[in-house]
């Protein structure tokens, strides 16, 4: 009957956000986690039982959004979307580069319900262009050798910390 037909097709959605290479990650408008596709758990660490139901800012050090978050104050207006690149902390915390692209959910009438957030992982991306000399200047110091490549990587890993930190060289 209808309940068995809802119980599939609520397994079927999982089956398909399971197959995804793409993170999906979606929260009501409390910021609780409701959908969290297995790509998310590969590319965050943590595992779906140990998410769902609980505020983001509670699971991901730093917050998922890297203080970008449209949920810090108030449910943003409907028609908010952003992307941007974050580092994000997994759950082993290790830094990964993850592309992520936030997009409102909505209902019938157009009323905000929940978000839903794509993760993207170009870690091994990001790796390969530094390696290559691609990337050769961080937030205005600008630099090619290794050892400079080293003290960015060094600088985006202590960046959250609340303690002072000194670079000399």
């Amino acid at each position: 009957g209808y309940l068995d037909a809802l119980t599939s097709s609520r397994e079927m959605s999982r089956v398909i956000l399971d197959h995804l290479s793409e993170g999906i990650i979606a929260h009501d408008a409390g910021r609780r986690i409701t959908c969290f596709n297995r790509a998310a758990e590969k590319i965050t660490g943590f595992r779906r039982e140990e998410v769902m139901g609980r505020d983001c800012h509670d699971v991901f050090t730093g917050g998922l959004c890297k203080g970008r978050c449209a949920f810090r104050h108030e449910f943003p207006s409907p028609d908010e979307n952003r992307a941007f690149a974050v580092d994000l902390v997994t759950k082993s915390g290790e830094t990964r580069q993850v592309e992520l692209s936030f997009r409102n959910m909505v209902d019938e009438g157009g009323n905000a319900i929940g978000a839903m957030t794509t993760l993207r992982d170009f870690t091994r991306e990001h790796e390969m262009a530094r390696r290559l000399g691609e990337i050769q200047q961080f937030s205005g110091m600008v630099g090619r050798d290794e050892k400079m490549l080293a003290i960015f990587d060094l600088i985006k890993s202590v960046a959250d910390a609340a303690a002072p930190v000194l670079i000399q060289g």
